[in-house]
């Protein structure tokens, strides 16, 4: 399944903390996320993965046979999550919880223009669609019995 996302926070400098931006979009569930996160563009880019990732790991249902190619408009984390780059340690536990999440579940990630990344253009346009399985937002969301509860285990 194709997935994209994308973060900014549109500051001048990359290194600079400011008011950004996270966002994933699934256009084949007609699914866009869009929080707001106060970071370097780095870590806007990086935690737009992360929160598709905890998505996925919160609908075990609807992911659980699928293999994921996920798509940014960053290059950097592309390449560092690929690891054709170095990693700096500011960025080593995103790669690391990215890592441990591949070990478990079939995934790439690439590269994609962002005129043609859904997560910064949008997938509202797009006709709803109906899930036979309820879309949970957190593990807390999740409509099945405690028990049986799936966990994140993404830890950064």
């Amino acid at each position: 399944m194709r997935c994209y996302t994308w973060g900014t926070n549109n500051a001048e400098n990359r290194d600079q903390s400011g008011n950004g931006l996270l966002s994933f979009a699934i256009p084949d569930l007609g699914i866009q996320f869009r929080a707001a996160y106060t970071g370097n563009a780095a870590e806007c880019e990086y935690l737009a993965i992360m929160a598709l990732l905890n998505f996925v790991n919160v609908n075990p249902k609807i992911f659980e046979r699928q293999s994921l190619d996920i798509f940014t408009d960053a290059v950097l984390p592309v390449y560092q999550v690929n690891k054709k780059a170095p990693v700096p340690a500011s960025a080593a536990r995103y790669c690391r919880a990215i890592g441990r999440f591949r070990a478990t579940h079939r995934l790439s990630v690439g590269w994609v223009p962002r005129e043609q990344n859904p997560a910064f253009v949008g997938v509202l346009e797009l006709p709803p669609i109906r899930t036979e399985t309820r879309i949970a937002l957190s593990a807390s969301d999740q409509a099945v019995e405690p028990s049986k509860q799936v966990t994140s285990n993404l830890k950064f």
